[in-house]
Parts: structure tokens; sequence; C-alpha cells
């Protein structure tokens, strides 16, 4: 059977699957626009932008905790487990859960503990930079 025969034999959702399967490999593969960068759960990839005429580094969306939910709900939070490969943070995480309108914001949901890192500069090896924490 050819490749065309076969893949004229796989059902839409099948193809689908494919499709998202392969174009999430694809996208991992992708140079990193900004590092990559080691953390202790595992590399970082981000982006950069432009901000009054200066170029920014983003690293947005970075777990640091397990998900909220079911079984670890109102307990202390546990520190993300290493991933393998270069974790694509190029978009802000989920929002914590809320009780108000919601409607303007991001997703919500209980895995939702993640920092959001903006830096002009990647620090030089074994250095570091100032750094500013806002809650």
């Amino acid at each position: 059977m050819s490749a065309a025969e076969f893949i004229a034999r796989l059902p839409q959702a099948t193809l689908s699957l494919v499709f998202l399967i392969l174009s999430q490999g694809l996208a991992q593969d992708e140079p990193c626009q900004a590092g990559p960068v080691s953390t202790q759960s595992g590399e970082v990839c981000g982006k950069t932008l432009e901000a009054e005429g200066k170029t920014l580094m983003a690293f947005l969306g970075i777990p640091y905790a397990e998900s909220t939910a079911g079984p670890r709900r109102w307990m202390p939070p546990v520190p993300k487990a290493p991933w393998a490969g270069r974790l694509r943070t190029i978009q802000f995480g989920d929002v914590c859960p809320q009780n108000y309108d919601t409607s303007k914001l991001p997703p919500q949901s209980e895995d939702c503990l993640s920092l959001n890192v903006w830096t002009p500069q990647l620090p030089p090896q074994g250095g570091g930079l100032p750094v500013l924490v806002y809650i």
C-alpha cells in the first residue's frame, strides 16, 4: 500500500491529530528568539519584543509549581517536575480562578502557578541582573 493510499483510508479525525502532532513537533524545533535559558525544571525558550525603541526578551508562563487541582487543592504548592526538551514560553499562562466577571481575562485554570519574566539582556555566565517583583 502506498503512502497516499494509506492516508486516503484514515478518518478525518486521525488526520487532524497527526497534523497537530507534527505541527507541535515543528514548532518546538524552531529556534528560540530569546534564550534558551536553563531553569531548575528545564530549558525555556522565549520571544523578543520591542518597547520604546528597545528590544526586550520575554519568557511568559514559566511554570514554577504543579497544578493545584484535585487532591492538591488547598495544599501547599509542589515544585514543577522537570520537563524534557525546551519549553516554549511565549504566551501568558492561565489566570487562577477568580470570583468576578472575567470575560476580559485570559483563560482560567487551577494550573495557574507560572511566572512572566522580562529582561533587556541575559545575564553573563555565572552572573545575575537586578530583579523587581510585582505581586
